[in-house]
């Protein structure tokens, strides 16, 4: 079983428990009889959650009742000792989590929570194996019942260790910290950032042995317009299956189900992750790689308008491999993305879906599956070819210490264009010269005569230019027109190309 896994599951799943329950009238002070309803409440939602394990690797079990005291306008909450278990009875000793809800009068919940500061491992018979150490904590959120989900988050733990008494795993983090604040905007719309934030973890193998390294890592989301009400239904729908989390499925008709409760569930959303300092080595190979800074984004917006569009993002600084088969010269010390995909017809796309899902829900035969996957592939893109859906490359760089190149290009869908597409790219490439001298003075082999082959091809067909600071550069200019004819640098490349596809 993964210990990570299992632990970040029994967390989620513990604070779920106390803040899920639904929402009602409260008094304006916390009373006993409202404290017996609310430990009530939740131990039938612990049931719900915990006691449906199928497919799952481990079981949750516990044997106290959940305790409950009111506090002035709070209620002082106490989670049974839990236990993480895998089925030969090793896992995690959780302990007691306790909690303080303030319920407020538009079904929401302020939520202090407070883990135990040690949780130990043990092995199949109940020997201490390990343990799980949280030097500092802090929890602080607000928790939506109806939603079954937090509104607000500002959590903060830092000292983080987990080690195997034997030696033969050890991990150490420094900090790591998880914000969210979501606000209405409209009638059951909310948009708001989310934060995962972590510094300075390093994991070991045995010995000692560095395995991962990261000096940094943050991942921001923002959403527009989550529908809090669809939300709330499907991870229900999941939770019913047994899972924590949305998207569970078991049957057609439950895939089905949350698919169509996917289709307004936001109108939008970005995320972005940035790392730096990374470090994994192979302890059997020794190999070991090294990345400066590493980041990617992912955007997707217009999914309530009639067309939708996709952005993706990608970057990498001071990449390096040791021991490095293919040499460093070659290897890309740096590359940025910057796409983008426009003019998707949302409708159409999720009636192909869902239209797929409905054909195939009673299909067994492996045949009449795979014909309605094709026919539905041919539906989405026809979908996107009447849309004219297009992709453009705002930037692509690569970067080795003896070539570089940049890409800026862009491509659309077009029914009436001989190739059903048209589109546009400029290349430009650095140190082509020296890339292939460089590599026919060295030793020869099959991958290198090939790489030599490709390199000679675009030394022939690259036009000769010279950058801003006056090197030497090789461009090309690409077109394809509505008449199905390609351009190479204003030269007409169609024959050629027709004639090495069917070589």
């Amino acid at each position: 079983m993964s210990w990570t896994r299992a632990a970040a599951v029994t967390l989620t799943l513990a604070l779920g428990t106390a803040g899920a329950v639904p929402g009602q009238a409260w008094a304006a002070a916390a009373t006993p009889e409202q404290a017996a309803n609310l430990a009530r409440l939740i131990e039938e939602r612990m049931t719900q959650w915990f006691d449906s394990q199928d497919g799952q690797d481990f079981i949750v079990d516990w044997d106290d009742p959940v305790r409950v005291e009111p506090d002035g306008d709070r209620y002082l909450v106490r989670l049974p000792p839990l236990s993480l278990l895998n089925e030969d009875g090793s896992g995690l000793e959780i302990g007691t989590i306790h909690l303080d809800l303030t319920p407020a009068a538009d079904g929401t919940y302020g939520v202090v929570a407070t883990l135990p500061d040690m949780i130990p491992i043990v092995d199949d018979e109940g020997t201490p194996a390990g343990e799980i150490s949280i030097g500092r904590q802090r929890f602080d959120g607000v928790w939506s019942a109806d939603a079954e989900t937090f509104l607000s988050l500002d959590a903060d733990y830092g000292k983080l260790a987990f080690k195997v008494i034997d030696g033969s795993a050890a991990l150490a983090l420094k900090s790591l910290t998880l914000q969210q604040k979501l606000e209405q905007r409209a009638p059951n719309r909310w948009d708001g950032p989310s934060r995962f934030g972590l510094s300075e973890l390093t994991v070991t193998g045995p010995e000692n042995i560095p395995v991962l390294g990261i000096g940094s890592l943050d991942i921001a989301t923002q959403v527009e317009g989550l529908d809090l009400e669809r939300y709330g239904k499907l991870t229900r729908a999941a939770s019913a299956l047994g899972q924590p989390g949305a998207m569970a499925a078991e049957t057609p008709a439950h895939v089905r189900e949350q698919i169509d409760l996917l289709q307004d569930l936001i109108g939008g959303a970005r995320i972005e992750m940035r790392a730096g300092g990374v470090a994994l080595q192979d302890p059997d190979s020794n190999t070991r790689i090294a990345i400066t800074d590493i980041g990617t984004g992912f955007s997707i917006a217009g999914l309530r308008d009639g067309l939708a569009r996709i952005g993706l993002t990608y970057r990498h600084g001071g990449f390096a491999l040791t021991p490095n088969p293919a040499g460093s010269d070659f290897t890309p010390e740096a590359v940025e993305l910057s796409l983008e995909i426009t003019d998707l017809p949302n409708a159409g796309l999720w009636q192909a879906v869902t239209g797929y899902l409905d054909s195939a829900a009673d299909l067994k035969d492996g045949s009449d599956k795979e014909a309605a996957q094709m026919q539905a592939g041919a539906r989405m893109v026809d979908l996107l070819t009447k849309a004219r859906s297009s992709l453009k490359i705002d930037r692509l760089l690569f970067r080795t210490p003896v070539l570089d190149g940049t890409l800026r290009g862009s491509a659309r869908l077009d029914g009436k264009a001989v190739n059903s597409a048209v589109g546009e790219a400029d290349i430009v490439l650095r140190g082509l010269d020296g890339a292939v001298k460089l590599l026919s003075a060295g030793p020869k082999s099959s991958e290198t005569d090939q790489a030599l082959g490709v390199l000679s091809m675009l030394q022939m067909f690259g036009q000769i230019a010279k950058d801003d600071v006056g090197r030497e550069i090789r461009t090309y200019a690409f077109k394809v027109q509505p008449d199905g004819k390609v351009l190479l640098n204003g030269a007409d490349m169609t024959m050629m190309l027709g004639a090495a596809g069917k070589q």
